[in-house]
């Protein structure tokens, strides 16, 4: 299977592409390092029906200009690839969004790119409210009256809400206070 370059012995060498390149002998289980590699050359080797979907998350990171040409939303690797499309295709974001097979443990990934379909994407419930609630505060600050919620909101993440909320101060001092009377 051909996925050796001959000419310099590197795995899937984007530099020799042409020399290398024979679609019928290829290794499609390397289609990963394919799409990192040779990401510049997707049009001569795309091929959906041999493609390892469950490295589907390196389209979405190096292959986002193709969106339309291998986006399937049945074949992707949600689990593994949700953080790749919020951070690297989200200008696609109404193409691709689907809170039922988005991975909710990334959601900070839509905080922080996709903050301007937060009304499309929100959801209190399956939002990482402890390990994310800094991505609120930072990139989300224009919603805070939609999101914030004190009972939920980790407050080992004040700074943020110092840092990024301080007009809504009104609201979250009463955590800060308690926060700091429990240490």
């Amino acid at each position: 299977m051909s996925v050796i370059c001959p000419v310099c012995n590197k795995l899937v060498c984007a530099e020799h592409f042409s020399i290398w390149w024979n679609r019928k002998k290829f290794d499609w289980s390397y289609s990963g390092k394919l799409t990192e590699n040779c990401s510049r050359y997707f049009d001569k080797w795309w091929n959906a029906k041999k493609f390892n979907w469950q490295e589907s998350w390196t389209l979405a990171r190096y292959c986002s200009a193709q969106f339309d040409k291998w986006w399937d939303t049945n074949k992707y690797n949600w689990k593994f690839g949700s953080l790749e499309l919020a951070a690297f295709c989200n200008e696609y974001f109404d193409r691709w969004w689907d809170a039922d097979k988005f991975n909710w443990e990334h959601s900070y990934t839509l905080a922080k790119y996709c903050h301007k379909y937060f009304d499309k994407w929100w959801n209190e419930d399956k939002y990482d409210w402890q390990n994310a609630s800094w991505t609120l505060a930072q990139y989300c600050h224009d919603h805070f009256n939609m999101w914030w919620n004190p009972e939920r909101f980790n407050s080992s993440h004040l700074r943020e809400l110092e840092e990024y909320c301080a007009e809504y101060k009104d609201k979250w001092i009463e955590l800060k206070l308690y926060t700091t009377l429990q240490e």
